[in-house]
């Protein structure tokens, strides 16, 4: 039997949830109508020397961070990002109107990334006693109130908590105690305090001290404050590095959200396209309903607005683990992986790399594929619709 269980009645508002390492691509909306004439394009370029979120927003005085520009962007107006390593939570303030939409657009053949990490540099010294091993403190500064390495990881077998370290740009396996710190290369762990950090480097011939060590520090990349916006586009980044939780009775409460690293936050009319989503503690990519719950406030929940705009998105989004570009309804490809070794467990688990809870809306357009993952589907979702049937292989 097929793995993908497809489902018979629609009943709520879906969130879909991309886990771990994806890329997403969803259908284009072409408009017939002109370009807005009062639009703009906001130029972000962290290494030009004359880069600053005092400046103009222009190419030759740029901003520094995609933040400030999200927080002047306009309807019609586009974000121009150019290469570099963001080291930001993209909050856009405001949405787009039909036709008119707000676009994050990382420049053509450049490599942008947002990362939730920060780099280690904090005087790190060595353990006594043990090779390779190093341990230093944490920067306070970067927490705030939510520090994730005092979060402990929910519906996991070990003691493991919502930070991510990663060396040279691959991750690190955490462990729970000293004993396995010590006998293992290439993990890490944190203490009581959570605020002191123990790292066993693997070997290599690069000496420790002269490694990137980047450390995760923020649950989001790209998600607004504000629930519920619409006509926004995000095109061709790289997102990485997010310490989110696990949704764990997220109808319940507001401490176990649905929270990707990318996230519409309940918005509609939204386009994500050609980007790359990885590494992120728990779920990648969050779209439709996000639940009842707030968990930046007490916004009220925009769920009948997610409904029926969400709806007539005609949103096309691929799950196939080797699926070439332009196969079968010649929607372009993404292909998506799930890392199945991170060991959450539960009553009833369900690894996916593309997870829908609850039920697709009526006129949402999705195609859908099993990935070759071992003990995972390529996506779940927890009813049947026979209109897709025939659209999955």
């Amino acid at each position: 039997m097929h793995p993908i269980r497809l489902a018979a009645k629609l009943l709520s508002p879906c969130l879909l949830v991309l886990l771990l390492i994806a890329t997403v691509g969803t259908a284009k909306h072409h408009s017939t109508e002109s370009p807005p004439t009062d639009s703009r394009i906001w130029v972000v370029n962290q290494t030009h020397p004359n880069a600053s979120d005092q400046g103009d927003g222009t190419d030759t005085h740029p901003f520094k961070t995609i933040s400030h520009a999200a927080e002047l962007a306009g309807p019609g107006d586009t974000v121009w990002v150019r290469a570099g390593i963001y080291r930001e939570r993209v909050t856009p303030a405001r949405g787009g109107e039909p036709n008119r939409p707000i676009t994050y657009q990382a420049a053509p053949g450049e490599q942008v990334i947002v990362k939730g990490s920060e780099i280690w540099t904090l005087d790190p010294k060595p353990l006594a006693g043990a090779d390779n091993v190093y341990t230093g403190v944490l920067d306070p500064a970067w927490f705030g109130d939510d520090n994730p390495y005092r979060i402990r990881l929910k519906r996991m077998s070990g003691d493991f908590t919502l930070g991510q370290v990663f060396i040279d740009g691959r991750p690190v396996t955490e462990v729970d105690s000293m004993a396995q710190l010590r006998a293992t290369a290439n993990t890490w762990m944190i203490n009581a305090d959570a605020d002191r950090l123990y790292v066993h480097f693997p070997d290599a011939p690069t000496p420790p001290l002269s490694r990137l060590v980047e450390v995760t520090v923020r649950d989001r990349n790209f998600a607004p404050h504000i629930r519920g916006l619409g006509y926004i586009q995000v095109k061709g980044f790289i997102f990485e590095h997010a310490a989110n939780q696990f949704p764990s009775g997220f109808w319940a409460s507001k401490d176990s959200p649905q929270a990707g690293a990318v996230s519409t936050r309940s918005g509609h009319h939204w386009v994500i396209e050609d980007n790359v989503i990885r590494y992120a503690k728990s779920l990648g990519l969050d779209c439709g309903s996000e639940g009842r719950y707030d968990i930046e406030g007490d916004q009220p929940t925009p769920e009948g607005q997610a409904i029926t705009k969400f709806a007539a998105m005609s949103l096309a989004i691929m799950a196939a683990a080797a699926l070439p570009v332009g196969s079968k309804l010649g929607q372009p490809s993404s292909a998506t992986a799930l890392n199945a070794t991170i060991g959450w467990v539960g009553p009833r688990p369900k690894p996916a790399a593309l997870k829908c809870i609850s039920s697709l809306m009526a006129g949402l357009k999705a195609i859908c594929c099993a990935t070759t993952t071992p003990s995972a589907f390529g996506w779940t979702m927890s009813t049947e619709i026979p209109a897709l049937a025939g659209m999955c292989w």
